[in-house]
């Protein structure tokens, strides 16, 4: 009940200082000159100061990523995509983070100062593979889903809830499962320039 009351006014505060809050994650995204794949990164995730007292609170906060190559049209067609989860979390003992992502296999990070955990979010991310193949005109869509979920139920699997990804359940359970012990979410969006892949 204390962790539950202490996110609770952690959510009311943030909702409070919202109209006054001068930093929000800012979500970028580019195509690369020569490759045409997508880059994409974040930006002040942790100056928003409702995200840093999430994490400082010692509950884990879920980016859901989801990047798209769609073509052009009235229809945007879907050509290739990837989505993928990363937890970031506080060890209060040993004062130190954690980021555990699921992105090109299971792997994890630690960081001993914030200061090396905000350098590393905000490093730009790239993803040859949804580069088109077909001729056409393109464009990537980028989504970010930011979420602080409860620590007790977080517990449950010590390595986080991208490892669901795995299971038969897939992408749509893990969400739903994050859904049911959401406290917070801000979503993010961005879509990049078009370009051409040629014949």
């Amino acid at each position: 009940m204390r962790r539950f009351a202490l996110l609770l006014g952690l959510m009311l505060a943030g909702v409070a200082s919202a109209a006054s809050a001068q930093a929000h994650a800012f979500l970028g995204g580019r195509v690369q000159p020569a490759t045409k794949a997508p880059e994409f990164w974040v930006s002040n995730m942790l100056a928003d100061q409702q995200w840093l007292d999430v994490l400082q609170a010692d509950f884990p906060v879920v980016m859901h990523w989801r990047v798209r190559a769609r073509k052009t049209g009235l229809f945007g067609t879907v050509a290739n995509k990837e989505e993928w989860c990363a937890v970031v979390r506080h060890d209060p003992v040993l004062d130190e983070y954690t980021v555990t992502s699921q992105l090109r296999g299971m792997r994890e990070q630690k960081f001993g100062t914030l200061d090396s955990l905000k350098m590393a979010l905000g490093r730009p991310l790239t993803l040859p593979a949804l580069t088109p193949r077909a001729p056409g005109e393109y464009f990537y869509d980028i989504d970010l889903t930011l979420q602080a979920i409860s620590l007790d139920n977080f517990h449950a699997d010590a390595r986080g809830e991208c490892t669901g990804l795995e299971s038969s359940s897939g992408i749509v359970g893990v969400i739903e499962s994050l859904g049911r012990s959401r406290t917070i979410e801000e979503l993010t969006r961005q879509s990049t320039v078009r370009f051409t892949i040629a014949r």
